[in-house]
């Protein structure tokens, strides 16, 4: 629900539309590449191996990029021919300045986390010169909710699980979400009593 709100309602993803998505492999960036590409966007992605990136073009992005590579805000925007519509960014913290760069003029950055930093530093003319936007978001309503019920029904992307762990082997799983390799979700499981 988070990605559906962040990608259509926030994002405007659509066909004809340039989405970035900060950050793939993460579990709610792979539900991002899979909602903006079926709704028929064109889907950039940055990551920080390209293994990850690979596995975000099977999962229908076009394109990534290293967001170890300083220059990556610029390889996009050139890629996007100009910059990205939408950034959806769920990292926050240093991923938000890249991001915003990587926008055209007048494009939306969405932000729904901040797993990399709870501040991150902008320079404030990047936003107002270029009409830009920043969005946040979190989860959604019943009327999303309903909304991505449908998509799902129409479309045929399934979420991308990573690993999954008995209620028993929390620490475990918490350990592999900061995992260096991991990719989609960290699933925990409930045994019936």
């Amino acid at each position: 629900l988070t990605a559906w709100r962040a990608a259509v309602t926030c994002a405007g993803a659509r066909a004809g539309q340039t989405v970035l998505v900060t950050g793939a492999g993460g579990g709610v960036a792979t539900f991002l590449v899979q909602i903006a590409a079926a709704l028929g966007a064109r889907v950039l992605v940055t990551s920080s191996t390209e293994d990850k990136i690979a596995r975000a073009v099977a999962l229908g992005a076009e394109a990534g990029f290293s967001y170890r590579d300083p220059d990556w805000p610029e390889a996009v925007r050139a890629a996007a021919g100009g910059g990205v519509d939408a950034a959806v960014d769920c990292y926050g913290g240093p991923a938000l300045a890249g991001a915003l760069k990587a926008l055209r003029r007048g494009g939306v950055l969405v932000s729904f986390g901040d797993t990399g930093a709870p501040e991150t530093t902008f320079e404030t003319a990047d936003v107002y010169w270029n009409w830009r936007r920043v969005i946040g978001t979190s989860m959604g309503s019943p009327r999303e909710y309903r909304a991505l019920l449908r998509h799902v029904e129409e479309t045929s992307w399934h979420p991308v699980v990573d690993s999954v762990f008995s209620l028993d082997e929390v620490a475990s799983a918490a350990a592999r979400l900061d995992a260096p390799d991991r990719f989609g979700k960290v699933v925990l499981t409930i045994k019936e009593v």
